[in-house]
């Protein structure tokens, strides 16, 4: 999954826990461990800022829960439940899950806080010899390690659900932060999320829209594939053929309307970029009897040589 449309969409929906971070936090004050002293005191700040002193965020992030649990996403509200959830983001993609709640909150009162009294707070949790060694920290390095290098997004999301512990999501941050970034995956009008930035029809060589696989999502989210109707369930059979037969040649153009949600689009890279592994790990196991994954990098290479993963994005005027 070292691809780097796979590595753009772990960064988007990553960017949601940075937004959080920087912009708010949900903790409620009573009754949360000590244990997580960083976490409590940020919240804390966040709530102090808020006119009702977070009763009211309180009672989103129970609503959020249970809707998770209702559409079975969350088995029940143990730690657990919200440890097998992370290691199963790939089918997290559902406009069901556009609001949940806690986003819409954060937009409302954002004018309502006390922005300078936070701000202090903040900074002081920000500068004690508590932070240097709590979750949040470590949370945060992580996060901002998507900046550099190629990190494998598997691999990455092993390391951040390695930092917590299922007791974790008995504190509110954990939960409003999972929340939270579950909202951004779906809802594309959330501030941190943006699509892949486009290029112009002009880029493709006239070889390429001659022998390209045309993909279009239009502002009702329908697809089309070679402007034909198509269901999202079949988007990666289509893919697959294409390959076996273009090979080295492939390269999929995917149309996108400005009212494209981001959740749709997504779903659309994740279909494309399934086919490709599929046909690798098929060429994989004929060349060295071994998965994609297992192979050593000039190995991989040379895989890639033969099945590229070359995705272009436009956008269409509607």
């Amino acid at each position: 999954m070292c691809h780097q449309t796979e590595k753009l969409r772990m960064k988007n929906i990553l960017k949601s826990l940075i937004y959080l971070i920087v912009l708010s936090s949900s903790i409620t004050v009573f009754g949360q461990k000590n244990r997580l002293k960083t976490e409590t005191d940020f919240m804390y700040c966040f709530y102090q800022s808020l006119p009702d002193k977070g009763n009211e965020f309180i009672n989103i992030l129970k609503k959020a829960e249970q809707k998770l649990i209702d559409l079975n996403y969350l088995k029940d509200k143990s730690g657990e439940s919200y440890i097998a959830l992370y290691k199963n983001l790939d089918n997290m993609f559902d406009e069901k899950l556009q609001d949940l709640g806690v986003a819409k909150y954060m937009t409302e009162v954002a004018d309502k806080i006390v922005a300078l009294e936070a701000e202090d707070c903040m900074e002081k949790v920000f500068s004690s010899v508590n932070f240097q060694n709590s979750k949040l920290s470590r949370m945060l390095q992580l996060i901002n390690s998507l900046n550099q290098g190629d990190p494998d997004p598997s691999a990455f999301i092993e390391q951040f659900i390695g930092i917590l512990d299922p007791e974790d999501f008995t504190h509110d941050y954990f939960r409003m932060t999972t929340f939270t970034m579950i909202e951004s995956m779906n809802y594309v009008d959330f501030p941190s999320l943006e699509l892949p930035k486009v290029e112009n029809e002009n880029s493709l060589t006239r070889e390429e829209q001659r022998r390209a696989l045309f993909i279009k999502i239009d502002a009702e989210q329908q697809l089309y594939i070679q402007d034909q109707k198509e269901n999202v369930e079949n988007l990666q059979k289509k893919v697959i053929a294409y390959l076996k037969k273009h090979k080295s040649n492939s390269v999929f153009v995917v149309r996108t309307s400005r009212m494209t949600h981001y959740g749709t689009f997504i779903k659309i890279q994740s279909e494309i970029e399934k086919g490709v592994e599929t046909v690798r790990n098929q060429l994989a196991k004929e060349t060295y009897k071994r998965f994609y994954g297992e192979l050593s990098t000039t190995e991989q290479e040379k895989i890639k040589e033969i099945y590229p993963l070359n995705i272009k994005n436009l956008e269409i005027d509607e």
